[in-house]
């Protein structure tokens, strides 16, 4: 457990990252990023906010900002900093917990290089996602897998030689490497302790797989207005959105409950179906879905891998057997809306999660089984299936048809429409 003295020194030497070139430009594409406009005032979470560098930057914006982080040291440097500007508030929290903020209480969080260094990142995203309104942004910057500080140097030197030039070997090389970059300054040396620091506390760190990350964003319902890389190509950068239907991967034993209790009255409910046992079974091969609106349970789907050659499509779909040879294939299930919703746009928006959610895992077909109406309007805005059975009855009550359908050429599509839906 590092010392709050040696927090203390941290957070001293801390700001010297103002004198850095990518740093200050991190700063300033997150300001942009934000999108805030001059008739609106902004609720800001900024989770993890170090010494207030950001805050200082967004005071001057219409915006009340709430600023949190865990070390007292950089707490009461932040204070200092901010002492005269009212719409920032500042105070202690460990992001490790649950926050305390109501749901959907913010218009913009914002977290710098804080997700890396937590034990359960995962549910601190989770945690986001609940205190975020609905339409609100979320920007995440953290560490790439096998990140380099040297590159970050490198950067901000504007250098261009190959980048096994700027390996350090040891702390020695990386004391040389700065001072010449930086010469016998004040700067210098606390730019040091400032990587010697982030060496010690990073020990148990590898960053983030941005497919990993990605991945999780999805699964909690979040849409990736873009993404890149940011300090030096050393960190990812993730611009999100919350949209106003939330659809949401089922994780724990209480949401899949949900789950299987909409989709009873959906498809036995509503419906007047028979009362069937697999309709609400627990499948360990399955992702389940939840999708609501302002809390409320709307619509439900499952996701299920499709083995190679599998013997149910050969039949069902009347696929030929070669083209599971070289495709692979996710099946999309209990697929519904409430009536209420049944004719309108979410049903384009629950396909577009199911795509997402399948690219994200490397699956480059859609397959399964849909209403003939929906069908047809789906063909209408332009989905495309490359395999689509005859109609047959399903329990006498409707007519579906099954389909196999491209992920990457039909999500260009969709994220066409959710732009006109937005």
């Amino acid at each position: 457990m590092i010392s709050s003295f040696f927090w203390s020194l941290y957070a001293r030497c801390y700001d010297v990252l103002l004198e850095f070139g990518p740093y200050q430009s991190m700063l300033e594409r997150v300001k942009a990023e934000l999108s805030l406009q001059e008739e609106k005032k902004y609720k800001i979470l900024d989770a993890g906010c170090g010494t207030g560098n950001l805050d200082l930057i967004l005071s001057a914006e219409n915006c009340a900002v709430t600023a949190i982080d865990f070390s007292s040291a950089m707490l009461e440097r932040a204070k200092k900093k901010l002492a005269t500007h009212e719409s920032i508030s500042i105070r202690d929290c460990n992001l490790d917990k649950t926050l305390p903020f109501p749901n959907d209480y913010f218009d913009r969080i914002v977290t710098i290089n804080v997700l890396h260094a937590l034990p359960d990142p995962v549910k601190t995203l989770a945690e986001f996602n609940r205190v975020l309104k609905s339409d609100g942004q979320m920007i995440i910057i953290t560490l790439k897998e096998n990140y380099q500080m040297p590159l970050i140097v490198k950067a901000f030197k504007h250098a261009h030689e190959p980048d096994e030039k700027w390996e350090i070997k040891n702390i020695f090389s990386w004391f040389v490497r700065v001072i010449k970059v930086f010469g016998f300054t004040t700067a210098a040396f606390k730019f040091i302790f400032v990587a010697i620091f982030n060496k010690i506390i990073d020990k148990k760190i590898e960053g983030f797989k941005r497919e990993v990350i990605t991945n999780e964003i999805l699964q909690l319902g979040l849409k990736i207005k873009h993404s890149g890389f940011i300090y030096g190509d050393q960190d990812l950068f993730f611009v999100l959105s919350k949209p106003k239907l939330l659809i949401q991967v089922a994780k724990s034993k209480l949401d899949q409950d949900r789950v299987f209790v909409l989709r009873q009255e959906i498809f036995i409910a509503e419906e007047n179906l028979p009362l069937e046992s697999d309709i609400d079974e627990y499948d360990a091969e399955a992702t389940h879905f939840l999708a609501s609106k302002n809390g409320f349970p709307v619509g439900v789907m499952r996701l299920i891998k499709i083995p190679t050659a599998s013997w149910s499509f050969r039949g069902l779909y009347q696929v030929p057997d070669s083209f599971f040879d070289f495709r692979q294939a996710l099946e999309i299930s209990r697929f519904g809306f409430r009536r209420e919703y049944r004719e309108g746009q979410d049903f384009v928006l629950l396909l577009g999660a199911a795509m997402s959610y399948a690219a994200s895992c490397k699956f480059n077909y859609l397959c399964g089984t849909m209403r003939v109406e929906l069908m047809r309007a789906l063909r209408i805005i332009g989905i495309r299936f490359d395999f689509v059975s005859e109609p047959f009855s399903y329990h006498g009550k409707w007519q579906i048809v099954a389909f196999v359908g491209p992920i990457e050429e039909n999500m260009k599509i969709i994220e066409t429409i959710e732009q006109k839906i937005n």
